[in-house]
């Protein structure tokens, strides 16, 4: 379940933290040593640049659009990280590439869902009509690059500024 409080706050916190160490060099085990990012952080997302596809079959693509575009912003004006659409059937065929795919969901439930089961490949992330704001988008967003609220650098994070 969502906590609710000062989530934003902390996104703009891990989202700096995280901007200082996607720079480094990516090697096969790189992620699994570094503390400072997320357990699936794949190395092809170290360029700060996270590919995404949309999914156009969805109920309300037009709103799905809209969303996906100003949570992007949201997350960009805050970080170095960057979004990069794709085809979503070249980005199908591509081996080992680790992608995030937008879909609308007209079903009332939380926006704060976690979607993927590898670490690898496409990375469900579910609009709902409750994820209306930029900020609601970025939340569901960071949670399918693998930030969670159990992770312990966003735990770090939360009761640093709880503290301050």
């Amino acid at each position: 379940m969502c906590q609710r409080g000062n989530w934003i706050i902390n996104l703009f916190v891990i989202l700096c933290y995280l901007s200082t160490t996607i720079s480094l060099p990516c090697t096969e085990q790189s992620n699994n040593t570094n503390q400072n990012l997320p357990k699936d952080w794949p190395c092809s997302w170290n360029d700060g640049v996270i590919p995404f596809v949309l999914d156009l079959f969805s109920v309300s693509p037009h709103r799905l659009i809209n969303l996906v575009k100003k949570g992007h912003e949201f997350i960009e004006i805050r970080s170095c990280l960057r979004f990069k659409e794709y085809d979503p059937t070249i980005a199908a065929k591509i081996t080992n590439f680790t992608y995030l795919y937008y879909t609308y969901s007209g079903v009332l439930e939380s926006c704060c869902l976690k979607f993927y089961i590898k670490p690898y490949g496409r990375r469900l992330v579910v609009i709902t009509p409750l994820c209306n704001k930029p900020a609601e988008t970025g939340h569901a967003t960071l949670h399918a690059m693998g930030l969670f609220h159990d992770n312990p650098t966003y735990e770090y994070f939360r009761v640093l500024l709880i503290h301050t």
